[in-house]
């Protein structure tokens, strides 16, 4: 499954990122 995040800007000539690991839980809250 695939899903678009925004990130905010990660600096000077970096235009993108690949996320590798997910660090929560199905149910988690996240603040």
């Amino acid at each position: 499954m695939i899903k678009e995040l925004i990130l905010p800007d990660l600096g000077e000539g970096i235009d993108g990122a690949e996320v590798s690991e997910i660090l929560v839980s199905i149910g988690d809250t996240i603040k």
